[in-house]
């Protein structure tokens, strides 16, 4: 068949609509383009930037929006954090509440300093036991408030219990001495050789507090020691351990 039959053969005008658009993307021979071609070029690079636009937009909703549960989500965990926090803090103030609610008694360590435990302040002789005697001084029959210990001029002197120096002083009778608070009880070291511990110092249980001596009124060198509870005085053996 002759090829001149086929040019003849008329054609959809949408074959031919479609074979002019597409000759916009084609250059002509000459590298120059109609007014419609390139109406038609900067129509479509519109159209496809607009495109663009539109699907970067919708991206950036969908980060902005992971972006902003984030947030929302650390705001709330920094909120009940806070509110846990305060919760916390409040639990000293709730437990004694609850304690005194229920009818339960604190057991702290108050309750151990009011009953402390005594040791012997120096190893020696006891020369005078607590009670009435006959006065090695004056020998009169007086009350001996506390017990007098046998030992040498130097002797380490312990604390029988844990507690604050209350009063470090020196007098004509009880010579050198010091007074200790513990709980309920005031411990009273006299005719001391020295004494190494301050007004106001805190001391634990056979912490050295100073020497045994002969100051004051004795008739020879021994520790004085005195136990008074809410200001009377009490037998130190009784309430002394061995340990």
């Amino acid at each position: 068949m002759n090829n001149n039959n086929f040019e003849n053969i008329p054609r959809p005008k949408y074959i031919k609509e479609y074979r002019k658009f597409g000759a916009v993307f084609k250059p002509n021979k000459f590298g120059e383009k109609s007014y419609l071609d390139r109406f038609l070029m900067q129509s479509f690079i519109s159209l496809v930037t607009v495109a663009a636009v539109l699907l970067i937009n919708n991206i950036n909703i969908s980060f902005t929006n992971t972006i902003s549960e984030g947030i929302k989500t650390t705001i709330n965990w920094n909120m009940d954090f806070s509110k846990a926090l305060g919760t916390f803090s409040n639990i000293g103030n709730i437990i004694p509440e609850a304690k005194e609610n229920l009818g339960v008694a604190e057991v702290g360590m108050e309750s151990f300093e009011d009953n402390p435990s005594f040791i012997m302040p120096v190893e020696g002789e006891i020369t005078s036991e607590y009670g009435e005697r006959v006065h090695p001084v004056f020998q009169t029959v007086k009350m001996h408030n506390g017990i007098d210990i046998d030992a040498k001029i130097g002797t380490p002197i312990k604390s029988a219990t844990a507690g604050k120096v209350l009063k470090v002083a020196e007098d004509e009778i009880n010579g050198k001495y010091l007074r200790v608070k513990s709980g309920k009880y005031e411990v009273i070291y006299a005719h001391c050789y020295k004494i190494d511990v301050k007004e106001g110092q805190s001391v634990k249980q056979g912490d050295i507090l100073g020497e045994v001596g002969d100051t004051g009124l004795v008739s020879g060198p021994h520790l004085h020691f005195e136990v008074q509870e809410d200001g009377k005085s009490v037998s130190p053996m009784e309430l002394i351990i061995e340990i």
